[in-house]
């Protein structure tokens, strides 16, 4: 059942009510009206129509109610009953079984339980209407969180964190929105309270009557009982209902979408009273209260959210930073945020750039260059700059120079710079401290020729060169020549030619050496000099002489026999004319082609300058004054002076260590400041062009040797102990190339094991000749000599490593070595001596041993031309002994080859031979 209240409706039932506005007309207000408020304005307060006083809400009194003073009162004839001043409750009449905010006579108490038991719903509404059975519990939960009046809650209290905006008939007390009309606590204005017993009747503070039928009377939606007397809830006519609403059956009833008001139906989703309760829609703070459905749906002002009923602020800063940047700092404020950029940043806060410090005033750092900014996001950074110390808002020039110069050089000057240090050269240098060499320019200023400039730190020193005079800025040559043949070798031997500060030493024609040491050539040792083949070569100082032998004519280089033949047996003289035969047809006498010589001697080997080519034993020396008996030596011709160089061998008894020198007349024994040591089967040659006798290897009691030594003719010198050299052997071969002026080695024997090796003496070092084709195989014992007509090596004998001795000849060219063949006759050999007979043109080889039996020893001659086989020459007469390991060399000024020693078995002998003319 429903409750209400009317404004103005008793007009058709009670005909002293009149609806007509008094003639006064204001603003209602406590203060200001002294009747009762209608529609906000001012009533008189007197009628039954508008009943009321001192700005309380105007009421219409029930039929058979009047006002009085300001209170309906009188006899309820359709309550059955009368109604005291002051019975009604605040807003409306109690139905049966409670009463909203106010005292019931029907077994209710205020705000209290009812007779029925029931419980009112959320407490009853201040000024609200109990649901039948009902009671409000005092105190109870004010909706929207307000706070409840002693029987009720207040309607639409303020909300949480703002003040409610009230609709209607209310007001606002305490942040609550309260209704003036019915409030205990703030009846008919603010703070207004009632007194114990009391009830707010119409915004007046009342003891209700207890017999309705003499009050004032029921107020709107109640009528007074006859027969109880008491207020009861509901109608009996429809003056009892609010304006708008019907009596059905005893109940006010509002149409379909409405609700009781106060005194008058409204629709259920006004604002101003929302859903059945009659209670308005606060209105937040920062929000909007409307009232859809019947109930109140809030909506927040944007920056808000809804919390109950009210409207709190949106910490937008804790989501996102609020949307602002991340280099800005987000500050809530009620329903909004505000951004704002960090120190170090610019912008509106939404969008934030970093600030460059560095751009102005160098960030505060020291100033440059000595103070480096860096930018950072939102702040700097100050250092120091490379050659600057401090903290970087302060910084101090370090002066590189005063520690080691700064690292300039020496011969630079440090000049100390901000931030760094400059290096300049003193004078004198360049680059980076280097030194500049004058001398490179224009030889430094000094002279030139002459003039040597040495650089010198920061300078350079003139001097004249060594042939030069003067102060070295000017420099005369000097010439050398002038003095002592500018120690060139005394003329006519030595050529001596002046150049630009120094000379030239040469030989002359007729002479070899470096030119510091020149000796006279044997032109008689190559090609007979030059000379006629018939005629005599006979060597001089620087030249040689050309003599046409007896019976024939010219001048040397050419001789004729005048168309004649060479002497016949018993003939006297070829240069008698009746002695000469003249053949049948004009001819020449080939060269040694006499068959008798000029002693009438039959000369199978032929014969020259009138003298056959024998074998003849000297009688030079005797007992000491010849080497003893020795075999395994070693001999060379000396032709720069003349001798025949003989060293050690073996006696039977040691190794020998002396030597000795053969003029052709005569040995005598040299004793050299320094000797090798003792040795045999060691092997020798002449060096014509540096005049050295070369020796190397052999064999003493340390074991194989692998020395060289050369003999001056006053002394022996060991060379080079060192270095690339052949292998210590023993019974190898040597032989001096006189075309290439090389010393030629081949073969020998190193451990027993026989070698095949090449290698060549320039004066200073040795070399292995590289070999191609085919090589003679590794010999030992064998000979050698060089063909100075043909310019070629012959090698000829030896034995190998298998004890087998060849017959085979070879000759070397300085670059290949070719073999002739197994030529001539006579049986395979080892321990031969050889030597080549410049005059005649021919290798004369002599002796050996085949070694396969110890006895076998031979004491044959050979002739090898180089167009012809060797050759046996005769031999009958007298010739020398079975012999091997003797030694022979060729005495090109006598036109002799020399023979000396040899063993037979193991007898040793001290013989002398030589074989020529």
């Amino acid at each position: 059942m429903k409750l209400f209240v009317r404004t103005c409706l008793a007009v058709a039932f009670v005909a002293t009510t009149s609806c007509t506005p008094p003639v006064q007309m204001q603003e209602c207000g406590p203060a200001n009206c002294s009747g009762c408020c209608q529609a906000g304005q001012c009533q008189a307060g007197v009628t039954e129509g508008a009943c009321g006083r001192g700005g309380s809400t105007c009421a219409p009194c029930q039929l058979g109610s009047t006002c009085s003073l300001g209170v309906c009162s009188g006899f309820n004839p359709t309550g059955g009953g009368f109604v005291t001043a002051g019975g009604s409750a605040a807003g409306g009449s109690a139905m049966a079984g409670g009463a909203a905010g106010g005292s019931v006579m029907a077994g209710g108490t205020a705000g209290g339980s009812t007779t029925a038991g029931g419980t009112a719903s959320a407490g009853g509404a201040a000024g609200g209407i109990a649901t039948a059975g009902g009671s409000a519990t005092a105190g109870g939960a004010a909706t929207a969180g307000g706070s409840a009046s002693a029987g009720g809650s207040a309607a639409g209290g303020s909300a949480a964190g703002g003040s409610a905006t009230c609709a209607g008939t209310l007001v606002e007390c305490s942040s609550m929105c309260v209704d003036p009309l019915s409030s205990l606590e703030h009846c008919g204005g603010c703070g207004r309270a009632c007194g114990q017993g009391e009830v707010c009747n119409r915004g007046t503070c009342q003891v209700l009557p207890l017999d309705c039928t003499t009050g004032p009377g029921c107020g709107p939606g109640f009528f007074c009982d006859p027969i109880s007397r008491r207020c009861m809830a509901g109608c009996r006519l429809i003056a009892d209902c609010p304006m708008g609403a019907t009596c059905n059956a005893g109940t006010c009833q509002c149409p379909s979408g409405q609700h009781a008001c106060g005194q008058q139906c409204v629709s259920d989703t006004a604002t101003s009273s929302c859903g059945t309760s009659c209670t308005a829609c606060a209105q937040p703070a920062n929000g909007t209260a409307t009232c859809a459905a019947s109930s109140c749906s809030f909506t927040c002002a944007s920056g808000y959210v809804r919390s109950g009923s009210a409207c709190v602020d949106v910490n937008e800063c804790l989501t996102a930073n609020g949307g602002c940047s991340a280099n800005a700092t987000c500050t809530n404020t009620v329903g909004s945020r505000t951004c704002a950029c960090n120190t170090g940043f610019t912008g509106d806060g939404v969008t934030c750039t970093d600030v460059d410090e560095c751009a102005t005033n160098n960030g505060g750092c020291a100033a440059a260059p000595g103070g480096v900014c860096t930018n950072t996001p939102g702040s700097r950074t100050c250092a120091c700059a490379s050659g600057f110390t401090g903290n970087g808002m302060t910084c101090t020039d370090i002066d590189e120079c005063a520690t080691n110069n700064g690292g300039c050089a020496a011969a630079a000057t440090c000049l100390n710079t901000p931030g760094s240090r400059t290096c300049t050269c003193n004078m004198g240098y360049s680059g980076n401290g280097t030194d500049i060499d004058e001398c490179l320019v224009n030889n430094g200023g000094c002279a030139v020729p002459g003039g040597v400039c040495t650089n010198t730190p920061g300078s350079r020193t003139c001097a004249c060169a060594t042939g030069f005079t003067g102060t070295g800025m000017t420099c005369t040559d000097t010439d050398e020549c002038a003095t002592n043949n500018g120690g060139c070798a005394a003329a006519p031997a030595g050529v001596c030619t002046n150049t630009p500060g120094s000379r030239t030493c040469a030989c002359a024609t007729g002479y070899t050496g470096d030119g510091v040491s020149c000796v006279d050539v044997d032109e008689c040792l190559t090609g007979n000099g030059g000379c006629d083949p018939n005629a005599t070569c006979a060597n001089t100082v620087g030249s040689r002489t050309c003599t046409c032998p007896v019976g024939f004519a010219g001048n040397g280089v050419t001789c004729t026999c005048g168309g004649v033949t060479c002497r016949t047996p018993g003939a006297p003289s070829c240069s008698t004319p009746t002695s000469r035969v003249v053949p049948s047809t004009p001819a020449t006498c080939p060269a040694n082609a006499c068959v008798y010589s000029m002693m009438n001697e039959a000369c199978p080997n032929g014969c020259v300058m009138g003298a056959c080519v024998v074998w003849r034993q000297t009688a030079s020396g005797s007992g000491t004054n010849r080497p003893s008996p020795r075999a395994s030596h070693a001999m060379a011709y000396d032709s720069a002076r003349q001798r025949v160089v003989l060293f050690g061998g073996t006696d039977g008894v040691g190794r020998l260590s002396d030597t000795w020198e053969y003029d052709g007349t005569t040995w005598t024994q040299v004793f050299p400041t320094v000797s090798p040591p003792g040795r045999e089967r060691h092997a020798m040659a002449f060096d014509a062009q540096r005049s050295r006798v070369v020796m190397f290897g052999g064999v003493n009691s340390n074991g194989e040797l692998q020395d060289t030594w050369i003999f001056t003719g006053t002394t022996w010198v060991e060379l080079a102990t060192t270095g690339t050299r052949p292998a210590a052997r023993v019974e190898h071969a040597m032989a001096y190339d006189s075309l290439r002026q090389r010393v030629v080695l081949f073969g020998g024997s190193n451990l027993g094991f026989a070698l095949g090796d090449t290698w060549e003496w320039n004066g200073g070092a040795w070399t292995q000749v590289a070999l191609t084709g085919t090589t003679p195989p590794g010999y030992r014992g064998h000979a050698m000599a060089f063909d100075s007509t043909r310019n070629r090596v012959l090698l000829f004998g030896g034995g190998g490593g298998t004890a087998t001795y060849q017959t085979a000849t070879w000759e070397w060219d300085g670059t290949t070595w070719v073999s002739q063949g197994p030529v001539g006759s006579g049986p395979p050999r080892e321990f031969v001596a050889m030597a080549f007979d410049s005059r005649r043109g021919k290798t004369v080889l002599f002796g050996g041993s085949f070694t396969s039996t110890s006895t076998t020893h031979y004491d044959e001659t050979y002739e090898w031309s180089g167009t012809s086989p060797w050759v046996q020459v005769a031999t009958t007469g007298t010739k020398p002994t079975l012999r091997r390991q003797h030694a022979m060399a060729y005495d090109s000024n006598r036109g002799r080859v020399v023979m000396f020693g040899g063993a037979n078995g193991q007898a040793r002998n001290s013989q002398t031979w030589e074989y020529g003319p």
